[in-house]
């Protein structure tokens, strides 16, 4: 029963690849750590070029979703010609799920 409440890394990188894989409207999700540092990334590599992962432990949603406790979300992007949603939820232990999200099917 733990490991349904705590994944064990392997775990959470499966999750979120299905999850990448399932939802072609998510370009990016990315599993943040209490550090506020991307643990695990997979995105569309045309919209999101950027190799490695990201310090998102200044971004304004990660930092109001950590305060607040719930999730947060900003203003559409333009990448590629296509807008994205950012979005930020709050996960046990301090992590969070940052994914962006395609407003264009």
């Amino acid at each position: 029963m733990g490991s349904l409440l705590r994944p064990r890394a392997a775990d959470e990188e499966i999750i979120l690849q299905r999850v990448a894989a399932t939802h072609p409207a998510l370009g990016l999700v990315a599993l943040v750590g209490p550090d506020g540092k991307e643990r695990l990334r997979f995105a569309d590599t045309q919209a999101f070029p950027a190799s490695g992962l990201e310090d998102r432990s200044r971004d304004p949603l990660v930092v109001q979703a950590r305060a607040g406790g719930q999730a947060a979300w900003g203003q559409a992007v333009e990448r590629q010609g296509r807008p994205y949603l950012p979005i930020v939820h709050p996960l046990p232990a301090g992590k969070l799920v940052y994914v962006e999200y395609s407003l264009q099917a």
